[in-house]
């Protein structure tokens, strides 16, 4: 059976979606800081939990599905740069979920598991950065968002000169890690904020 959604239907539908994508995956990550141990390197073998590891998958897959939810909507409302950069960041985010399955069972493994991260920045930067300079989110997010890139591509320059995953790169690649959720969370508010004047328009007509 089919559902079939009037169009102010179909725009709250995909707009609550985009935001449980991405407020869901910003609070999966907060809720990791407080319940999950952090990694141990310190040992031959890094220590990562299994819940971790776990939140990390649901963090990603709900981020993953705002981005291709929001894609599409920019995609049927002719903003197509905009639909290309959250396009890509729903495929760098697809290359991260599979890190989060790997087996870390020494520090080859995970330096490994590393190099795939690091290649993966090479999609997930370009992406945010599109989404900052092209979308429609207000100057201060788009900047906020092209911002939060300068830890993650500084560690991929430290990492692709070391070859190593040590304390430092650890300790920038959290920094990363809390800007981007903090874009995260800006841009559920701003969808759901939007909505109301989107329906309005559609009142309107």
């Amino acid at each position: 059976m089919v559902m079939l959604l009037t169009e102010k239907q179909k725009i709250k539908h995909v707009t609550w979606i985009t935001a449980i994508g991405f407020l869901g995956s910003a609070f999966t990550f907060v809720l990791t800081i407080f319940i999950a141990p952090l990694p141990d390197f310190s040992s031959e073998v890094p220590k990562i939990s299994q819940l971790m590891l776990t939140m990390g998958q649901i963090g990603t897959a709900l981020l993953i599905i705002g981005c291709v939810a929001y894609g599409i909507k920019m995609a049927e409302e002719k903003k197509t740069i905009h639909a290309i950069g959250f396009t890509s960041m729903s495929v760098a985010q697809g290359i991260l979920f599979v890190l989060y399955l790997i087996s870390y069972n020494g520090h080859e493994k995970f330096e490994e598991a590393y190099r795939m991260f690091s290649a993966s920045l090479y999609l997930l930067i370009p992406s945010m950065l599109l989404i900052a300079i092209y979308s429609e989110f207000p100057k201060w997010l788009r900047i906020l968002g092209a911002v939060a890139c300068i830890p993650y591509a500084v560690e991929n320059i430290l990492f692709s000169f070391t070859g190593k995953f040590d304390e430092t790169i650890m300790m920038i690649d959290g920094i990363g890690n809390i800007l981007f959720n903090f874009v995260y969370i800006c841009w559920g508010i701003y969808v759901l904020r939007n909505l109301k004047q989107e329906l309005k328009e559609i009142n309107s007509m």
